[in-house]
């Protein structure tokens, strides 16, 4: 009996070192279980990275698309614009082929009396392209090209055409502006062959003045000073005459003749600084320096005033 009782003892009761062992399991299996389920709840960092960025995105998301809608925006109204001047162009185009050539070159020649050399190259051009064989269309082009001092060589392509469809075109003012076109192409035994031309059918101041600066340009300064002279002769009261001679006159040290030239500029405009200081140079040269001097102080105190 006592036997039996040792041994339901010994069954149903635990030692103090297994209880405490027991204790320390279920210890260490709760303090697990809070550790996985603190470690569930934290997200890996890529997922974290994915997160932040989602603001990000957004923002560009609709930064690209306001600039999308901008730029729609600004292509439609450039596309109205270009509608807009397209209609007019044919607007323009339309009321330029109701009219005939002849038409179109009358108002070409109107426009180059108004000064407006662009607008009569259009005109003149719309009338050659209708296939006109009236050579005033050609010179008429010519000419406006010449005015524009912008393509020389087209505008005696332009001379050289009209005058073969119609010779008698061929007047003082159709080989001055020839005589310009080799002028701005530097080449001016041409520009003087064509300003002969013209002088001989009616001579004037200015066309003799221009004569006399192809000469300088050709060396022949001599030739120029009397070139100068007859211009001078026929316009005395054109200062740029005397001026230009009286230059020329000091590149040849015709000092006498220059201090002439340049008395006569400012006897037309007393106020004009350059004639004193030309005219300080030339009394240098001769010799009187007092004059020289006060030619000089006389061009400063002008130029102050300017």
């Amino acid at each position: 009996m006592a036997a039996k009782q040792g041994d339901s003892g010994e069954s149903n009761d635990s030692s103090p070192v297994e209880g405490r062992f027991e204790q320390t399991e279920r210890a260490a299996d709760i303090g697990a279980s809070r550790k996985s389920a603190h470690s569930a709840q934290r997200l890996p960092l890529p997922a974290l990275l994915a997160l932040c960025m989602i603001p990000v995105l957004a923002a560009m998301v609709l930064f690209l698309y306001s600039l999308l809608n901008e730029q729609t925006a600004k292509h439609s109204a450039s596309g109205k614009k270009s509608q807009s001047a397209a209609a007019r162009s044919a607007v323009q185009w339309q009321s330029a082929s109701s009219d005939s050539a002849a038409v179109l070159i009358d108002k070409a020649k109107q426009a180059i009396a108004a000064k407006r050399y662009a607008k009569a190259a259009v005109l003149s051009q719309s009338a050659i392209e209708m296939g006109t064989s009236d050579g005033s269309a050609y010179i008429t082009h010519g000419t406006a090209l010449a005015l524009l001092e912008k393509n020389p060589e087209e505008a005696l392509r332009n001379f050289e055409e009209g005058i073969k469809l119609n010779p008698d075109l061929a007047d003082q003012y159709f080989y001055d502006n020839r005589a310009d076109c080799y002028i701005e192409l530097c080449q001016f035994e041409d520009a003087l062959r064509e300003l002969d031309k013209s002088l001989s059918l009616k001579k004037n101041s200015w066309r003799m003045k221009k004569k006399g600066e192809i000469l300088v340009q050709l060396h022949r300064e001599h030739e120029a000073v009397d070139a100068f002279a007859e211009a001078a002769n026929l316009d005395p009261h054109n200062k740029w005459i005397w001026f230009e001679r009286g230059q020329t006159d000091m590149s040849l040290k015709e000092w006498r003749q220059a201090l002439a030239d340049f008395s006569n500029v400012i006897k037309i405009d007393p106020g004009d600084s350059r004639a004193y200081l030309a005219r300080a140079k030339v009394y240098a040269e001769l010799g009187d320096k007092e004059r020289a001097r006060q030619d000089e102080e006389r061009a400063n105190q002008l130029i102050g005033k300017e």
